[in-house]
């Protein structure tokens, strides 16, 4: 998903759902790495988000290391309705 608030800057948008979190980081790295070279950034600032459920320790250090990329983790519950 692509975004853009109100100053201008570009958000990337990986949701993953509860698999692949292996190349969630790659991914999203190289998909802000093509806009901030795109006709669409024009000088905007690009960033990243990655949403997942439970992430791997892996995932934690590598977005840490970049400041371009945020991480949030999201929590599923389920409850009967009777």
């Amino acid at each position: 998903m692509l975004a853009e608030d109100n100053d201008g800057n570009l958000y990337v948008i990986e949701l993953k759902k509860d698999s692949g979190y292996d190349d969630a980081y790659t991914q999203t790295a190289k998909y802000v790495e093509w806009f901030e070279k795109s006709k669409y950034a024009k000088g905007k600032k690009v960033y990243g988000i990655i949403c997942v459920n439970d992430p791997p320790q892996k995932l934690i250090n590598s977005v840490q290391k970049d400041d371009r990329i945020r991480l949030f983790e999201y929590k599923v519950s389920y409850s009967e309705i009777k």
